[in-house]
């Protein structure tokens, strides 16, 4: 699992969540991916991406 921040308000079914701007969360990064995917499909919605960005984890 990876950490995403959340950029722009979505919903994940799957999880069965609302995601809003601002907030972390933990998804795998193919569940990142269909859910882009599945954004960009709703005609309304095609090309305001991207949702989510990858944090990166500090190194020790």
């Amino acid at each position: 699992m990876a950490k995403f921040k959340v950029l722009k308000q979505a919903y994940g079914k799957k999880e069965e969540k609302q995601f809003e701007p601002g907030e972390e969360v933990e998804l795998t990064v193919k569940r990142v991916l269909e859910i882009e995917t599945n954004i960009d499909k709703q005609k309304k919605f095609k090309g305001t991406g991207p949702y989510l960005k990858r944090i990166e984890e500090p190194s020790e």
